[in-house]
C-alpha cells in the first residue's frame, strides 16, 4: 500500500512538472474557434513545443545516442520529464494541425465557385444526382463517369466541394480556356462572365 501511494505521488509530481512548463500553451475552447483560428493556434503551439525541446537540446550536452527530438522511452533517463512531455505534445499537435488543414481544404470552395454554381443551376438540382436524366452524366455538374481531376468514378458520390474542385482543376489544366469550358458545358452565358 505504501509503495502504491509513493508511486502515485511520484507520477503526479512528474506530470505537474511537465504541464507546468507548458502552462502558457493551454488549449482554448475549440467550439468557439474557426478553422483558421484553430490552425493559427496549432502552428503557434507547435513552434512553442518544438522550441522547448530545441533549447534544451542545445543547452545540455547529452550523450551522442540521445536524439535531438526525443521519443522518451521509459529506459531513457537522460531526458527530463518536461522535455519528453513537450516532444509528445509537438507530435500530437503536428497530427492535429495536418487534420485541421485537410478540413480547411475540404470545406473551401475554389476560386471560380460562382461559375460552377451558375453551371450547376442549368445541369442538375442535386449535387448527388445519379444520372436521373439517363444521359450518362452524374453529380451537380453532370460529369461523365471517370471524368477525373479528383472525383470518384461517379461524381455523384462526392461532396459539392470535391466536384467543384475537380471542375476547377480541369479548367486550370486547360489554361482557363473559354473553348474548353463551353466544350464541357455549353452554357455560354456562364462561360462569358469568366472569359
Amino acid at each position: 500500500m505504501k509503495l502504491t501511494v509513493i508511486t502515485a505521488i511520484t507520477v503526479c509530481v512528474l506530470f505537474v512538472t511537465g504541464t507546468a512548463q507548458a502552462h502558457r500553451m493551454h488549449h482554448p475552447p475549440v467550439a468557439t474557434m474557426s478553422l483558421t483560428q484553430l490552425e493559427q493556434w496549432q502552428e503557434k503551439a507547435l513552434d512553442h513545443y518544438r522550441g522547448v525541446v530545441r533549447r534544451w537540446t542545445r543547452g545540455h550536452r547529452v550523450t551522442s545516442g540521445t536524439p535531438a527530438f526525443p521519443h522518451c522511452r521509459y529506459t531513457n533517463t537522460r531526458v527530463p520529464t518536461f522535455v519528453c512531455w513537450h516532444a509528445a505534445a509537438a507530435r500530437w499537435t503536428e497530427r492535429e494541425l495536418k487534420e485541421t488543414q485537410a478540413r480547411m481544404r475540404a470545406t473551401a470552395f475554389p476560386p471560380h465557385h460562382s461559375l460552377w454554381m451558375c453551371i450547376h443551376n442549368y445541369e442538375a438540382s442535386d449535387w448527388h444526382n445519379r444520372d436521373t436524366g439517363g444521359n450518362g452524366h452524374f453529380g451537380g455538374l453532370q460529369m461523365h463517369p471517370g471524368w477525373g481531376y479528383g472525383t470518384s468514378y461517379y461524381a455523384s458520390s462526392d461532396s459539392q466541394q470535391v466536384q467543384e474542385w475537380s471542375a476547377e482543376r480541369g479548367y486550370r489544366a486547360s489554361g482557363y480556356s473559354y473553348s474548353w469550358l463551353v466544350g464541357q458545358w455549353a452554357h455560354y452565358d456562364c462561360a462569358a462572365r469568366y472569359r
